[in-house]
């Protein structure tokens, strides 16, 4: 158990997360990537976070991490506002992928293919995480290891703007959450500033879905 876990069976919340049906290793993601096994890839950045930047929640400018990266969509609009924009990936495929798009749309950001858990060092001292779909895709056992591994990237007041699954599963990935849930894991770390269930989500997505805007506790 990590330095910032909470004792099994000692939680606040309901446990809505289900079980891994499948490994959620590097060889797993990049296999899904190469099958086009990749239903969470919305083709573009996702409207909510479009909305949050519009509305200045995360700033003018900074350095920005993308955990989970995926093709990039979310990367390369936050880049496209002068952000210094760093994503990982632990597909190879999707961090290739990603590349490709930010060269073919003339946005300039750097993509690796490494492991949230195991950030290269140069990797802190973000002043903003953007977070979407990698949250809801590692263990559930592994989540108050993401709340340290994204505050430890984090200079202190830094912000972590994420968009999380609030929904109910046996098995995934994804794997659901509760605001409840949320709030707890993260309050060992941060203070939420703002917490609010967009509006402009995807059809299949709407209410299913809650924006948390995060500042990085001293």
């Amino acid at each position: 158990m990590s330095a910032d876990a909470t004792p099994p069976g000692d939680v606040p919340f309901r446990d809505v997360a289900g079980r891994p049906k499948g490994p959620l290793d590097g060889g797993a993601w990049d296999a899904r990537w190469i099958d086009g096994n990749t239903p969470w890839d919305l083709g573009d950045a996702s409207p909510p976070f479009r909305s949050a930047i519009a509305e200045g929640l995360v700033g003018a400018t900074g350095r920005a991490l993308v955990p989970g990266c995926g093709a990039g969509h979310d990367a390369r609009l936050l880049a496209s506002t002068g952000f210094d924009v760093t994503g990982v990936d632990l597909s190879p495929n999707a961090a290739a992928h990603a590349r490709q798009l930010a060269e073919d749309t003339g946005v300039a950001m750097d993509v690796r293919v490494a492991d949230l858990f195991a950030l290269p060092e140069e990797l802190t001292e973000f002043d903003l995480v953007l977070e979407h779909t990698c949250f809801c895709a590692i263990d559930p056992t592994r989540r108050d290891d993401y709340v340290r591994a994204v505050a430890d990237a984090l200079r202190p007041g830094g912000r972590l703007l994420g968009l999380f699954f609030t929904i109910e599963v046996e098995e995934g990935p994804p794997f659901g959450a509760t605001e409840a849930e949320i709030r707890h894991r993260f309050g060992a770390r941060f203070t939420i500033d703002i917490a609010r269930v967009p509006t402009d989500s995807i059809a299949p997505r709407l209410g299913r879905e809650m924006l948390f805007l995060m500042t990085r506790n001293a």
